[in-house]
């Protein structure tokens, strides 16, 4: 009985090294084992159980066998059971347009191979305990008004508008909710922004000199929001900015807010000079409703529209714009 014992654990070994020799083999190249990797009798290999219990075995039986797509070049799979297995970079990789690669767990040391589905990075969060009022995984990380499908930030709502499935831009909810989600994470994970303020009194504007006698500028206490503000008062027929003020040149701070009552005819506009062909783009903020939320003046060069929605009983508003990702998608419409 003990001889019984002793006898199958040595064939059990034996079938084993059997078996990684032959896959070796054909590692190197050998033909030694052409239709079948593992002999008849079956190889036993060890598997980690998901639920914490002993580990358990199963049966492999992988065979060669020759495959073809749609009827092109035949190409050798590996058959096991009713599964068969088709080559990934000679094959897979070009074919179905992913990504893959085999790499090595930093704890256990153990190869595996990962496929990946998307051009983007994929970030997983990092394992720490989930904080529902802290930063949402690596979104932080994340850049969703700058994708090459994101039209705009919609200057009406302040969201980032699509063109994923269609040209024409409209609003999507998952992109919507990453783009939340990163600005959310972005107040945890990032310092506090430097701010300059500027315009608050009433000759730090300026008027242009065409257009001085129409254009007046003054300070006055608004009771509705208990606040002193500068109020500017243009003629409605000029076709350029009758008062302007200059802002701060450093490219870091390009992100403009500012409290706005503008009449149903207002507008402003936003001059940023590109460090790379040192040519000035203009962006004009209009009361209009327009689909296509920004769109590129056909008369003057480096001249483009935000459509801020038309408003026949304006009301005091906070106007949040990042330039740099408006001059941005700006210039895709060229």
């Amino acid at each position: 009985m003990r001889w019984t014992l002793k006898s199958q654990v040595i064939g059990l070994f034996l079938v084993a090294v059997g078996c990684l020799f032959v896959i070796s083999g054909l590692r190197g190249g050998s033909s030694a084992c052409e239709k079948t990797l593992c002999p008849a009798t079956n190889c036993v290999h060890p598997v980690d159980s998901a639920d914490g219990q002993e580990p358990k075995e199963f049966d492999v039986n992988l065979r060669h066998v020759g495959c073809t797509v749609d009827g092109g070049k035949k190409m050798q799979c590996i058959r096991d059971g009713d599964d068969v297995f088709f080559p990934f970079n000679s094959f897979l990789r070009k074919h179905l347009d992913v990504t893959g690669k085999l790499v090595t767990d930093a704890k256990t040391s153990e190869d595996r191979f990962e496929w990946v589905t998307s051009y983007s990075k994929v970030r997983r969060p990092p394992e720490s305990e989930y904080d529902p009022v802290g930063p949402f995984g690596h979104f932080g990380t994340y850049s969703v008004e700058t994708r090459d499908r994101v039209r705009c930030i919609s200057a009406v709502h302040g969201v980032p508008m699509s063109t994923q499935w269609g040209p024409d831009p409209y609003f999507y909810p998952i992109q919507i909710a990453q783009y939340a989600l990163q600005h959310y994470s972005r107040n945890f994970t990032e310092p506090p922004p430097r701010t300059v303020t500027l315009g608050l009194n009433s000759n730090s504007w300026s008027i242009s000199p065409d257009y001085g006698r129409s254009s007046k500028i003054s300070e006055k206490f608004d009771h509705s929001i208990k606040e002193k503000v500068v109020e500017i008062d243009t003629d409605p027929k000029l076709e350029n900015p009758g008062a302007f003020l200059t802002l701060n040149s450093d490219p870091e701070l390009h992100v403009v807010q500012f409290g706005w009552l503008g009449s149903a005819d207002a507008s402003f506009t936003v001059t940023v000079e590109r460090l790379d062909t040192k040519q000035f783009v203009k962006l004009n903020y209009v009361r209009v409703d327009d689909s296509r939320c920004v769109w590129a003046d056909q008369d003057t060069e480096q001249t483009f529209t935000y459509a801020l929605g038309a408003r026949q009983d304006p009301s005091w508003t906070t106007v949040t714009r990042d330039v740099l990702v408006d001059v941005g998608r700006a210039l895709l419409t060229t």
